[in-house]
């Protein structure tokens, strides 16, 4: 009887340890579920502060982008303008080149005449009254020709 009642003791200790096992178990992997659930809880919210630093940083970059893009289309309208005033200043350009070769052949035909002049009378084009400024004249004019043709 003593050792039946030993076996029965002995059997509701290992009841209570197998018992105790089991809740320490369970609690076990109640602990590693809420390590768990707070391991995910910390990378959603490290996740999130990336996220909105990411927004946050690309939504400048947008925003200075659509600023260089605006400057960029008030630079194009201003090149545009621009190109359109050097077109028409050429077309002047052109016209005022136009004039200074009509004069340039209009005072070459004057000096050939002066020339023939006064070689008849035995004289220098030099000695005529006013060749000097004439002469300067007419290098001015050449010069500005030339000067029309480097830049049209």
């Amino acid at each position: 009887m003593i050792e039946e009642h030993i076996q029965q003791v002995n059997k509701i200790k290992m009841k209570t340890i197998e018992r105790v096992f089991e809740i320490l178990n369970k609690e076990k992997v109640e602990l590693k579920a809420e390590k768990v659930e707070l391991s995910v809880v910390d990378d959603l919210a490290k996740l999130t502060q990336t996220a909105n630093s990411f927004v946050k940083e690309a939504n400048q970059k947008i925003k200075q982008s659509n600023a260089l893009y605006d400057e960029a289309i008030k630079l194009d309208k201003k090149y545009q303008v621009a190109e359109e005033k050097a077109r028409k200043f050429s077309t002047k350009v052109e016209k005022e080149k136009q004039k200074a070769i009509k004069l340039q052949s209009t005072m070459d035909k004057l000096y050939r005449k002066m020339f023939e002049i006064t070689k008849e009378l035995g004289q220098s084009p030099k000695d005529v009254k006013g060749f000097q400024k004439f002469d300067a004249a007419y290098n001015e004019i050449d010069a500005t020709i030339s000067k029309i043709n480097s830049i049209v």
